[in-house]
């Protein structure tokens, strides 16, 4: 990480069991930040051609999977290392779930905005899904900083929406910072209500038993994956595939296509 102060895993870790989300302020210095910005902007747009042309126009100002982009995106995953973290809250080794980005504009309808969890089931002290929103904007109230609701990761029941109206907090902080959520905690995106965009990168670990959301190996293809550093290899879930033949199935552990550890 080349800017900001990074907690410990341990405290990190306590900040997650009492209020379900945990955050590392100005982590991301502008330049990088810069060039996010334009791959979310020009993502958004190539990911809306893909939307319209196959009958989903309720999704605008959102990009999903902008990994297959590349340029800043697989250099934001590829540099910014919270793994001692992350490994932490598994109890394992870890794998992308998925990869979006959202735009925000003023006075915009997104289905982000409704009150939700990114789990369907409750799952308790299971850990198996968990959320990291990093802000490539400032994000206020003014612009529809994210409501968080703390400490509902720990209970099974949805909240009412006016216990969630008052008892939120707002996720306000400055562009660069990183926030990481229990995906059971409830939350939502709020209203901006300013001229500018308010832009994030929202990206999904999971265990490596749970299924991505997109295929990453298959997009960008094996013999390419193979020669990926090891830890860019691990997220990508090289290390959990699932074998498509007997000859595949009997290995020695040391050739298996899901490697010991991925829990």
């Amino acid at each position: 990480m080349p800017s900001g102060e990074i907690k410990s895993a341990p405290d990190f870790l306590r900040e997650m069991r009492t209020q379900g989300w945990s955050r590392f302020d100005s982590v991301v210095p502008e330049p990088e930040l810069k060039q996010l910005r334009a791959a979310l902007d020009d993502a958004c747009a190539q990911c809306r051609e893909v939307q319209l042309r196959n009958g989903l126009p309720n999704t605008e100002g959102t990009a999903h999977h902008v990994l297959v982009f590349e340029g800043p995106f697989m250099d934001f995953l590829t540099r910014y290392s919270l793994d001692a973290q992350i490994e932490a809250f598994f109890q394992s080794q870890y794998i992308l779930n998925s990869f979006g980005a959202v735009v925000t504009h003023k006075d915009a309808a997104s289905y982000a905005m409704n009150l939700h969890r990114d789990v369907r089931t409750f799952t308790g002290e299971l850990k198996l899904i968990l959320n990291m929103l990093v802000m490539l904007d400032d994000f206020t109230l003014e612009n529809g900083a994210t409501h968080l609701l703390t400490g509902s990761h720990a209970r099974p029941d949805r909240p009412s929406p006016e216990a969630f109206a008052r008892d939120s907090d707002r996720l306000t902080g400055k562009a660069g910072t990183i926030c990481l959520f229990d995906s059971n905690l409830w939350h939502a995106a709020g209203q901006n209500r300013t001229d500018t965009p308010r832009r994030a990168i929202t990206l999904t670990f999971s265990k490596a038993m749970i299924k991505p959301q997109f295929d990453f190996i298959r997009f960008f293809g094996e013999e390419r994956v193979v020669k990926m550093e090891p830890r860019l290899r691990q997220m990508l879930g090289w290390d959990a595939r699932v074998p498509a033949s007997l000859d595949e199935w009997y290995q020695p552990v040391e050739r298996r296509l899901y490697k010991p550890g991925q829990d």
